[in-house]
């Protein structure tokens, strides 16, 4: 579509907009310590926050509680923890509410070790201006481990926030430096469960693709959720997969995709999936594309007249990035721009019409305009005659042929008439219906079918008009006509020949014909029903058949033939 011109000034207070409130009302983190029930315990860690768009870090004391609901589970079991944080080290100069997602990483011990995230609801937080930022209280749950056995104690490492300011998405980790310790525990008793699977690709994936996931022995037809975690099991975020398509059927087997968020750094992770009551993880390793060239383009069409639609392509760009693109005149400064989002491979398509009559080239490129950092292809405006060939060249009354050709004027409306060969006489009332509309491009790619009666045997032309241009293409018409199965094979192919319009129960002769016209060997025979129609196989042996022909025995002017092509 076409886009107008951005504004500049609309673009720099957005600007101020993100950077005023990304280093402080991102730092999701806390609230106001409420009192720990009797089965938590509360600490008082301090914490350094590493705020997001380079907006440096905040260091404070942060009271942390969570308590895990059942206290007693077995090996493969869901307990709920219910976080209670304190007050954040940051503050907001402005009052806003920010969306925001909290999480939490607990470090295992005793019966269990690794780590378990915590991952809350997603909250709509009101932010305060120069007040500490708080979060209410959240609940999440994990699944204890199959190897689990006896006492596992759990130790908070660090919080983590994903926040969404002005479309735009933030991380706010805040790491404990000191004063750390464990804020409760649960007993694993009885037996391990089964433990599901989950199997990732082994190879590099790109961010913005879709990652195929299998797995078995999961909860049978539950619902599969996924988050993308660091390489040790932590910071587990549901926001690092934008979509999803995972399915556990009826046999507890999981199939699927998750497609990885497009600003996912490169580096080692952790696909984590649960489905309620399991859990499990599996390694992948992100790599982004790195362009191997310079910024290429290609249009089709590269020529035609204003009002041609022009597909770009292009490829080597940045992935996932958004791409501009415009006409250029013979001055080479880009008119309107056009945009497309790369892929996650660095390709990109979008279409562009020709919209002024000097235009001479499209442009693409990423950023801002300006130096060397694009690509051209130059377009040629001209209006060249317009172009048509019919398929089959031999039709018959009521029969259909096909039209293709080019350089008609856009979406304009294509009609046609039969002509006599010199073009002297033309009739629109012998043609039934077609061929349509031409398309965007001035391409044609219709039908058109010939009037049941009134049109003798013959040469004719074929004439078409699209109110500006015409073309014409030669069509023989038969009033007898013949029909194959098969167009093409390989000698010795049986091909079933079905004709019409022939004389009433006539015998029928159908032979090959070769280049030169004349019947080869290969034969056939039948008698033509009542209403002329007939229908027989022929077994064409012969490598030098070009067609076949059938006519009656006792009239043989009286004929009709088609193309016939031998394959190796």
């Amino acid at each position: 579509m076409r886009v107008a011109r951005r504004s500049t000034t609309a673009t720099r207070t957005g600007r101020r907009l993100t950077a005023a409130f990304a280093g402080t009302a991102l730092a999701i983190t806390g609230l106001a310590a409420l009192a720990p029930s009797a089965s938590a315990t509360q600490i008082n860690p301090t914490v350094k926050c590493s705020l997001p768009a380079g907006q440096g870090t905040a260091t404070g004391v942060q009271a942390m509680d969570v308590t895990f609901t059942p206290a007693v589970a077995a090996p493969g079991a869901t307990v709920t923890a219910k976080v209670t944080l304190g007050p954040s080290p940051a503050t907001s100069p402005l009052s806003l509410t920010v969306p925001t997602t909290p999480t939490i990483d607990l470090a295992m011990s005793g019966g269990a070790t690794g780590t378990v995230t915590i991952v809350g609801p997603l909250l709509q937080i009101p932010v305060q201006a120069n007040t500490p930022i708080q979060t209410p209280p959240y609940s999440g749950t994990f699944v204890v481990p199959t190897n689990a056995a006896g006492p596992v104690t759990f130790s908070p490492i660090r919080t983590l926030t994903y926040t969404k300011v002005l479309g735009s998405n933030y991380e706010t980790p805040c790491d404990i430096t000191s004063g750390g310790g464990a804020v409760g525990s649960i007993t694993v008793t009885g037996g391990p469960g089964t433990p599901a699977t989950l199997d990732a690709p082994t190879t590099d994936v790109r961010p913005g693709t879709a990652v195929p996931l299998s797995g078995a022995v999961w909860t049978p037809n539950a619902t599969a959720n996924v988050q993308l975690c660091d390489s040790s099991g932590g910071g587990c975020n549901p926001g690092g997969f934008t979509a999803k398509s995972l399915v556990i059927d009826a046999a507890g087997n999981l199939s699927g995709t998750a497609t990885l968020a497009g600003t996912t750094a490169d580096g080692s992770y952790r696909i984590k999936v649960l489905d309620g009551t399991k859990e499990a993880t599996a390694p992948i390793t992100v790599k982004k594309y790195v362009p191997s060239g310079p910024l290429q383009i290609s249009i089709t069409p590269n020529r035609g007249p204003v009002g041609t639609e022009v597909t770009v392509s292009g490829k080597n760009f940045p992935a996932n990035a958004t791409v501009s693109y415009a006409l250029t005149d013979t001055g080479g400064v880009p008119d309107e721009s056009y945009y497309a989002t790369s892929t996650p491979d660095g390709t990109f398509t979008g279409t562009i019409p020709i919209y002024f009559d000097t235009a001479s080239a499209v442009l693409a490129w990423t950023g801002a305009w300006g130096g060397d950092n694009f690509a051209s292809a130059p377009f040629t405006v001209a209006t060249d005659p317009p172009t048509v060939s019919a398929s089959p060249t031999t039709s018959h009354p009521g029969g259909s042929v096909t039209v293709t050709g080019a350089h008609w004027t856009p979406n304009a409306t294509v009609t046609a008439q039969l002509c006599t060969p010199n073009g002297a006489t033309c009739s629109s009332a012998q043609i039934a219906q077609g061929p349509g509309a031409a398309d965007a491009n001035g391409n044609l790619n219709g039908t058109v079918k010939l009037s049941s009666s009134g049109i003798a045997d013959g040469q004719y032309v074929l004439k078409l008009t699209d109110g500006t241009g015409t073309a014409s293409t030669p069509l023989s018409v038969q009033r007898r006509w013949i029909e194959l199965d098969k167009t093409s094979g390989s000698a010795g192919s049986w091909v079933k020949v079905s004709g019409h319009g022939f004389g009433s129960s006539v015998w029928i002769n159908v032979n090959g014909l070769n280049a030169s016209g004349g019947k080869t060997s290969d034969w056939a025979g039948a008698w033509a029903l009542p209403n002329g129609d007939f229908c027989i196989w022929i077994w064409m042996t012969r490598g030098d058949n070009t067609g076949i022909v059938a006519s009656e025995t006792f009239h043989p002017d009286r004929k009709a033939s088609t193309p016939w092509t031998v394959t190796p």
